[in-house]
């Protein structure tokens, strides 16, 4: 029991002292409009109907949506500290 509030008590300083991101610099997004990052790629697909046939459907951005948002879950790091450095290497 001992063992398990130090490491808690670890886990949570380490999360403490982590620096903020900063938002404001386009390193810290995955995708930003207008980017050529991990969302600039086709999206065109093939649909397949429920007596098999196929069909090809292309996708185009809708200049006029409201809002571009989607959300990645936030475990997807290899980082080995409880928060993300937010750099990007080779591994991830």
């Amino acid at each position: 029991m001992c063992a398990y509030r130090i490491l808690a008590g670890l886990m949570l300083a380490a999360t403490l002292s982590a620096a903020s991101n900063d938002y404001s610099d386009p390193k810290t997004w995955l995708c930003r409009p207008g980017g050529h990052d991990a969302c600039d790629v086709d999206m065109t697909t093939t649909v397949v109907a429920a007596d098999g046939k196929l069909s090809r459907e292309t996708w185009t951005a809708d200049a006029n949506a409201p809002i571009d948002c989607f959300y990645v879950y936030p475990t997807v790091s290899t980082d080995t500290t409880p928060n993300s450095d937010m750099n990007r290497t080779r591994r991830r």
